[in-house]
């Protein structure tokens, strides 16, 4: 069996800190549309995303029609539970929606909330490249409105296809972190080789 190469560890962008997972968690809104492919219509609603800072991983999200504080509210709450304790700070952006009372009631009772420095993307990086995978491997959602049947098989189909998308462009270690589709795309099959082998396999 061969060793695994290393592969590099995760990258932020103009930081130095790393932090423990679960202490740091990165919070913001996407707006995600939606197409109504029957009636034409073009529907957008807000994707709030809570990351940990640490690895990237998704903790918590809310779709609201709008970003606004109940959606930070929802997804913060979700966090708490996957992780299983509230983390020491989430960071967001500088929107007012963050200063809403009744949110700073709720998350500022087991942590504390702190601001991105302004004119620092960096500081969210690592949420803004989880939007831009999003955006790479499943775009709008098209759901068929032609009736209520149509509308729920075409959700569960996109459903699928964003769940086929993601494994399909994820990196793979086997492939030296290459995704599945980069190297299916790269191949160069060589036809007579594999047809031989697919004769005997018939």
């Amino acid at each position: 069996m061969l060793p695994l190469k290393s592969s590099p560890g995760p990258r932020y962008r103009d930081s130095t800190e790393r932090l423990t997972p679960g202490a740091l968690l990165v919070t913001d809104g996407k707006a995600v549309e939606g197409i109504l492919t029957a009636s034409r219509q073009k529907k957008s609603y807000n994707w709030q995303a809570m990351v940990d800072q640490a690895t990237a991983c998704h903790t918590g999200a809310a779709i609201t029609k709008t970003e606004c504080s109940q959606g930070v509210q929802e997804a913060f709450e979700k966090s708490c539970q996957l992780i299983g304790h509230p983390p020491l700070a989430p960071l967001h952006d500088n929107k007012s929606l963050y200063d809403h009372k009744a949110l700073k009631i709720v998350i500022e009772a087991t942590t504390v909330m702190i601001p991105a420095t302004p004119a620092r993307p960096e500081n969210k990086a690592v949420l803004e490249g989880e939007f831009g995978k999003f955006e790479q491997t499943v775009g709008a959602i098209h759901l068929d409105d032609s009736s209520m049947e149509t509308m729920r098989q075409s959700a569960v189909s996109e459903v699928i296809r964003a769940y086929t998308a993601a494994l399909n462009h994820a990196g793979r270690a086997e492939f030296e972190g290459r995704s599945r589709l980069q190297v299916l795309r790269e191949a160069c099959p060589n036809p007579e080789k594999d047809r031989k082998f697919i004769e005997q396999l018939k």
